[in-house]
């Protein structure tokens, strides 16, 4: 920062400015209001006679932006890491609930139940797609009928 600007200052507090893209035409921040109101805002890096920007370019300096920006890329970087991370573990965790129901219906099934082969429930239950669970208990319906 520029300058130390008291809390109690008449004129706005700037945190975190940052460009929005490479091509540095649009500036966001953090502002707080003397009131102590806290808003998100943006606006053109170029529009010198708006209020915003002005108080941006008082407080911090054009190195000091491109650092946030930085700073601001590496943290969306992140996010967007999390947020896979997040996706393949919901995904995992929607296929293991999927398998659980389909072992459980298909254990339900009176001709599975009724099997002479105990050891098909058994790999039905260690199972571990959907296809292996269906396809044992199409072997379990075959071999309970042949009796």
């Amino acid at each position: 920062m520029k300058e130390n600007i008291s809390l109690y200052s008449d004129s706005p507090m700037i945190f975190h400015p940052h460009y929005l893209g490479e091509e540095k035409l649009r500036i966001k921040a953090i502002v707080r209001f003397p009131d102590g109101r806290l808003t998100e805002m943006e606006g053109a890096a170029k529009e010198i006679e708006s209020s915003f920007i002005r108080d941006v370019f008082a407080q911090y300096s054009e190195e000091e932006i491109d650092t946030g920006t930085m700073r601001e890329l590496r943290l969306r970087e992140a996010r967007e890491e999390l947020d896979k991370l997040n996706f393949e573990d919901r995904e995992k965790d929607e296929a293991r609930a999927a398998l659980f129901k389909a072992k459980a219906k298909t254990l339900e099934i009176p001709e599975v139940k009724a099997c002479p082969d105990a050891g098909l429930q058994l790999r039905i239950r260690k199972a571990r797609s959907e296809a292996e669970v269906y396809s044992l208990a199409a072997l379990a319906m075959l071999r309970a009928e042949a009796l």
